[in-house]
């Protein structure tokens, strides 16, 4: 599975997730096992949204999944339309949150969560 974990600097798989996506810093991406094993197989460095879309950006990477500590509705919806799913980071850091997403007790982000972000 392809998954996109924004997080803050340095980034990579000890790294911490920010409470919102667009505190992110670091955007990297996994190729990730159904056993919870996972490679590294990109890292880019957030420019604030001035420089790209990056939710576009995202979705022509091919990400099935996205792990954040939440996202404004409007975002989630553009995730939501592009196929991808987004699940919520339970605050534990990104080596952890893939091997939670690959054992299936992530929870999805919902609009009603999104909202109060």
């Amino acid at each position: 599975m392809r998954v996109c974990i924004p997080s803050r600097k340095p980034g990579g798989p000890d790294s911490v997730i920010p409470d919102h996506f667009n505190e992110m810093e670091v955007i990297d991406y996994y190729e990730l096992r159904p056993d919870g094993e996972f490679e590294q197989s990109a890292q880019s460095v957030f420019c604030g949204g001035g420089c790209y879309d990056v939710v576009e950006a995202m979705i022509l990477r091919k990400v099935e999944a996205l792990v954040v500590g939440g996202m404004s509705p409007s975002t989630l919806q553009r995730f939501r339309m592009a196929g991808i799913k987004v699940y919520r980071a339970n605050g534990a850091e990104v080596r952890s949150l893939l091997r939670s997403l690959a054992s299936g007790s992530l929870k999805q982000l919902d609009p009603k969560q999104a909202a109060s972000n």
